[in-house]
């Protein structure tokens, strides 16, 4: 009998040791999972959050530069900038649309920061832009100077209220500050 004591006092020590060994291992794993887990999180984050510092720089500039196409698109200041004396309403209408045309071939690159929708704004703005310059020559005579393209325009643009751009750029702006 002796024996079958000396058994039953060891399992008594046994099985509550196994059992709380074999708990320990379990818990042991689930925290060590968890930890790389929230490691393998943690760097995912760093990664976006790297990502994020830069391409918020390159959005933002991008903003900038299809903000300042905009502007210089507007006829308002394309006429200013563009108009020399003596020119040709055929002339200056040439150059108009040249130099709107350049313009947007220069920041093409820029739609690749902005949403979607900022590009379409941007655009469309581009496009009324032309149909304004557009609609200028064609109420004028064969012989029309740049000056009366010019009065054309600028009549075409009061009659609007504002420049395509404005819009185009309040719109820009309210995006933007998404990102502030």
């Amino acid at each position: 009998m002796d024996w079958i004591e000396s058994l039953t006092n060891v399992l008594m020590f046994a099985i509550p040791a196994g059992i709380f060994s074999w708990t320990a291992v379990t818990m042991w794993k689930k925290y060590l999972e968890y930890v790389f887990k929230k490691h393998e999180v943690g760097q995912v984050l760093r990664t976006k959050n790297a990502s994020f510092k830069t391409l918020l720089p390159l959005k933002m500039q991008s903003y900038e530069r299809i903000v300042l196409f905009l502007e210089r698109i507007a006829p308002e200041n394309l006429i200013i900038r563009v108009h020399e004396n003596g020119m040709t309403a055929k002339q200056l209408h040439k150059k108009l649309i040249d130099g709107i045309q350049q313009e947007y071939e220069h920041n093409l690159s820029q739609q690749v920061y902005v949403s979607i929708k900022g590009w379409e704004v941007a655009r469309t703005a581009k496009d009324d832009t032309l149909h304004i310059v557009n609609l200028g020559i064609n109420n004028l005579h064969d012989k029309a100077s740049g000056l009366e393209l010019s009065q054309e325009i600028f009549q075409t643009l009061s009659k609007l209220g504002k420049s395509p751009s404005a819009p185009a750029i309040d719109a820009l702006k309210r995006e933007l500050k998404q990102y502030m």
